[in-house]
């Protein structure tokens, strides 16, 4: 994982759920915290949380 890795979680939409960005890639759509913890492990980034 590179060390610059952007990262954008989007307001939620008219449906409750965000948007989910990693370096550009719209990884899915995050329904609840599980999910976002799921898009965050993909590329690794759950490695990083302190």
């Amino acid at each position: 994982m590179s060390p610059g890795l952007r990262v954008v979680v989007y307001p939620p939409d008219a449906e409750g759920g965000r948007r989910f960005r990693c370096d550009g890639e719209i990884l899915g759509r995050a329904l609840g915290p599980g999910d976002l913890l799921e898009f965050m492990r993909r590329p690794g980034l759950d490695r990083r949380i302190e």
